[in-house]
């Protein structure tokens, strides 16, 4: 239908009877549509307003057609009648339609407008508004120069066309960005682009109408209205689609960035170029000039909102990092203290059985058939349980732990004092059969002087089991660790067979 007017086709009066016959046509869709998207089951609280007043709008539009068509008809026309000699009112609307079409329009952008945002966070506000004012600043320099006449119009007409076109464009696209901007939206994503496409459109036709019906181009101001109409019908019939599940739409949260204000700002600077270029410094010019530095300086505080954004995650990481690294310094230190529990004996410190026999083990493997002078000694205590008969076991554990600590001062560096169990302690060393005894003597020594536990004087005496792995003997297995260790037992009890306090070496 656009191109039926853009080539200018029939006659004039039966252009502007089909224009308006489509208008009538397209808002009675425009209403309808809406109408059921007020109806449908999946529609929001908040949508059913929107559509509501949307319903209302197109009502009103339809109302100023009849207004608009019953005056076309019933004018006067004569035969030569043709181009600037129709009426501009017959083409352009007149008041009666005017009046109708700028309340609907009013309707409906209120219903855009009072839109309620929910906005999780205030830096989440400030960013959508200044996302906004970007938007409305490229707009108004955009709406202003291609609405503002270059020369030879009174004051009257100038600010006609800026409040027939700029005015009428940008409330439409504030409410229009709005939309397609807000955490929440009335309608999809592609429903936002295409009214925004109609806003457009209506706003070439207001202020552009007269002045095209005067040089002879009403086609063309027919064709664009006409286009916009049919705009308003395609979004009200993709909502009708996306309400009744047969098409699903854009309506999840936007994005923290937005392309829009960005693709405003772009088109902005390109006219600014094309303007100087081919216009140079003029009145108009200005308008795009001052249009643009209001945008950039929004862009400008837009990016300092992003990076103050920016360096509070930033912040916020580096915390969550410093705690995860203290967690993961907790975790190693819990599980090196679990570990050490593990293989430790709780009362003295010293390596447990499990420990002992993993060193054992680990020994032999290494040694293999060269693991000669590999020694074990097992030290069972004399006399410990009349301590703790006399004394009680708070007396025997402190006696345990001075034992401990003797046993380890006997040691050497890389020999590995464990106890057992008990009153039971071993201890594994390598050494020639020279040193493994005089070890085994310090041992007893150490064992059977005097401790001074809780002011009280104990004595407690040591007999010693040592055995040495052969060269012969060991092989690196696992069961050559347990006969070492049944060799040091069995010397063990020969000492105490022997008068206990005294050490006795495997003949093994």
């Amino acid at each position: 239908m656009t191109a039926y007017f853009a080539i200018n086709a029939g006659p004039i009066r039966g252009q502007v009877i089909v224009c308006w016959a489509a208008f009538g046509l397209f808002h009675g869709t425009f209403a309808a549509h809406s109408a059921m998207v007020v109806r449908a089951p999946s529609a929001t609280a908040a949508g059913r307003w929107v559509w509501a007043a949307a319903t209302l709008a197109a009502i009103l539009f339809v109302a100023g057609d009849i207004a608009q068509y019953t005056a076309i008809v019933g004018a006067r026309w004569s035969p030569g009648q043709a181009g600037p000699a129709i009426p501009a009112a017959l083409a352009t609307g007149t008041d009666t339609q005017i009046v109708l079409v700028v309340a609907g329009a009013l309707v409906g952008v209120a219903g855009l407008l009072l839109w309620p945002l929910r906005f999780s966070a205030r830096r989440e506000r400030l960013r959508f508004w200044l996302d906004i004012g970007i938007v409305m600043a490229a707009g108004a320099s955009v709406s202003a120069y291609s609405f503002f006449p270059n020369s030879g119009k009174p004051v009257g007409a100038t600010l006609t066309a800026l409040l027939t076109g700029p005015a009428v464009f940008m409330v439409g696209t504030l409410a229009v960005a709005k939309q397609l901007m807000a955490p929440q939206r009335a309608f999809a994503t592609v429903t936002g682009w295409i009214l925004g496409g109609a806003c457009l459109a209506q706003s070439l036709a207001s202020a552009l109408g007269r002045h095209l019906a005067e040089i002879g181009h009403l086609s063309w101001l027919l064709g664009v209205a006409a286009l916009s109409s049919l705009l308003l019908a395609a979004a009200s019939r993709v909502e009708v689609l996306r309400v009744g599940h047969r098409w699903t739409g854009d309506t999840a949260p936007v994005r923290p960035f937005r392309v829009l204000p960005y693709l405003a700002v772009g088109a902005t600077n390109a006219l600014l170029v094309w303007t100087l270029h081919h216009e140079g410094l003029t009145h108009r010019s200005w308008f795009v000039i001052w249009g643009d530095v209001v945008a950039t300086g929004f862009v400008v505080a837009r990016q300092v909102v992003a990076l103050n954004d920016g360096r509070r995650l930033l912040g916020a990481l580096d915390v969550q990092v410093a705690r995860l690294n203290a967690s993961l310094a907790e975790r190693d230190r819990l599980s090196a203290q679990l570990e050490h529990l593990a293989y430790h004996d709780a009362l003295t410190g010293l390596a447990n059985r499990v420990l002992f026999r993993r060193h054992l083990g680990a020994a032999i493997e290494r040694g293999g058939e060269t693991c000669a002078g590999l020694t074990v000694m097992l030290i069972d205590l004399d006399g410990f349980k009349g301590v703790n008969d006399r004394h009680g076991h708070g007396v025997g554990d402190e006696l345990l732990v001075m034992v401990a600590s003797r046993l380890a001062a006997c040691a050497d560096d890389g020999d590995i004092v464990a106890r057992l169990g008990g009153d039971e302690f071993a201890l594994l060393t390598i050494s020639d059969a020279d040193r493994a005894s005089a070890l085994a003597g310090a041992v007893v020594d150490a064992v059977g002087r005097p401790f001074e536990v809780n002011g009280k004087s104990v004595r407690v005496g040591a007999s010693v089991g040592v055995a040495t792995c052969g060269a012969h003997r060991c092989v690196g297995s696992s069961s050559d660790a347990s006969d070492l260790l049944r060799a040091a037992d069995a010397a063990m009890y020969d000492a105490k067979r022997r008068g206990k306090g005294c050490y006795s070496v495997s003949a093994r």
